[in-house]
């Protein structure tokens, strides 16, 4: 049978990870237009930007 987790347990063992993707996505929406413009054509930076993000 399953252990039993209290919610604080829980909550203190899930946090890091949480954290952890909210800077990822950060550190990725700050440097994602030098993506862009690095990888993508600059005919249309509003496109070179958004194919950066998919």
């Amino acid at each position: 049978m399953a252990r039993k987790i209290n919610g604080t347990r829980l909550v203190w063992i899930t946090s890091p990870e949480g954290l952890l993707e909210y800077y990822d996505f950060s550190v990725f929406a700050l440097i994602a237009s030098y993506l862009a413009n690095q990888f993508f054509p600059e005919t249309d930076p509003l496109t070179s930007l958004l194919t950066t993000f998919l």
